[in-house]
């Protein structure tokens, strides 16, 4: 069943159940979709995270994606030495290489975008909704 809302029943036993996981596990950053993502599931679980850590100290941040948009705000990550790996994660999603958003070639281009705007070979930006140093 997917939240309608947020005094959908489903959206509120949902928050509860993120947020339950979150007080178990208390990490320190969390990252999440955008709330200016296309897509609605994202979208649905940005809004999700955001109300189940509106009570938290942690870092949370939104991650962009192929169906986001991100312009000012940015938190920068070097992935220089991930890269690979994220290739090689992202294929495992096939359906969404063969018939949806994701372009591995895109991926290492935005990868690479990101990089050279802090001075390094591949990045990722996080827009950040709360960061806490």
């Amino acid at each position: 069943m997917r939240p309608k809302g947020r005094h959908d029943p489903a959206y509120i036993e949902t928050v509860k159940m993120i947020d339950s996981f979150i007080r178990d596990i208390q990490p320190g950053i969390i990252i999440t979709h955008s709330t200016e993502d296309t897509h609605q599931d994202h979208k649905n679980v940005s809004n999700i995270t955001l109300s189940s850590t509106r009570r938290r100290q942690s870092i949370v941040l939104m991650g962009e994606t192929p169906t986001s948009f991100f312009n000012d705000n940015l938190v920068y990550f070097d992935i220089t030495d991930q890269m690979k790996m994220k290739i090689k994660a992202l294929k495992v999603y096939l359906s969404q290489i063969q018939d949806g958003p994701i372009r591995l070639k895109n991926i290492r281009t935005l990868a690479g975008y990101r990089g050279q705007k802090i001075g390094t070979k591949y990045a990722e930006a996080f827009k950040s909704w709360r960061m806490v140093l």
